[in-house]
Order: structure tokens, then C-alpha cells, then sequence
């Protein structure tokens, strides 16, 4: 007797890293979990602090993931992290929806403009 719900989380994990690899992640593995301390379902790589976990269920649960994501982060020592979760009616993972909170979000992009922010590159509006 197979777990069908398990199947597919797994199903979807391997998907979205073989997607992760040939999008610019060439390092990206399925982690497993250790005890009760998720510290999510992907890896960038050694040393990319984001935490990446993968949903593929038929009900979404914003509240649920982004609560999950912010436990998650902190169990891995990440600086941040993204909900990967399954769009009903695509397989391409680029389609998918990615979920992250504000703050998680704001480390993001501050990580990629700050140097721009520095040099006051952007215009005013």
C-alpha cells in the first residue's frame, strides 16, 4: 500500500529540482527531513541560506505554508525562504506559484539592489 499523498510531494520535490538545475541552480537537492525540526524540502547549495519547501496539494493554505516557511527558515539557519507550490494544470515548474512574506521577500531583493540603492542608480518618480 503506497502513501499516494507522500508520492506526490516527492513526486513534485524532484520535478522542481530538476527545474532548479537547469534554471541556474546547478547544486539544488531534495533534502531529508531530520526529526521534527523541517528545515524544508530543497537545497540551493552549500552555503545559499534559503530555505525551500514544495507543496503539492489540492486545497492551498497561504496562512499554513507562510507559518510553515517561517519555522522552517529558522530550523535551517536560513536568512530566507520560498514556498514552491504546484499550479493545477501546467507541469512547468516556471509556472508555478512561489510564496514568501514581506520580510522574507524584502531580504530578497535587497540582496540583489542594494549595491544600486548605494549608488542611487534608480530614479525618483
Amino acid at each position: 500500500m503506497t502513501n499516494r499523498p507522500k508520492k506526490a510531494g516527492t513526486a513534485h520535490e524532484t520535478h522542481t529540482v530538476r527545474w532548479l538545475k537547469r534554471h541556474g541552480w546547478p547544486f539544488a537537492k531534495r533534502i531529508t527531513q531530520k526529526g521534527n525540526r523541517d528545515e524544508g524540502d530543497i537545497s540551493l547549495g552549500d552555503g545559499i541560506p534559503i530555505m525551500v519547501e514544495a507543496k503539492n496539494e489540492k486545497t492551498i493554505a497561504l496562512a499554513e505554508y507562510a507559518k510553515e516557511m517561517g519555522a522552517q527558515v529558522v530550523n535551517a539557519n536560513a536568512e530566507t525562504g520560498v514556498v514552491i507550490i504546484k499550479r493545477r494544470g501546467t507541469t512547468d515548474v516556471g509556472q508555478y506559484y512561489a510564496l514568501s512574506t514581506v520580510d522574507h521577500w524584502n531580504e530578497l531583493a535587497l540582496a540583489v539592489y542594494k549595491d544600486r540603492i548605494r549608488r542611487k542608480r534608480f530614479r525618483k518618480v
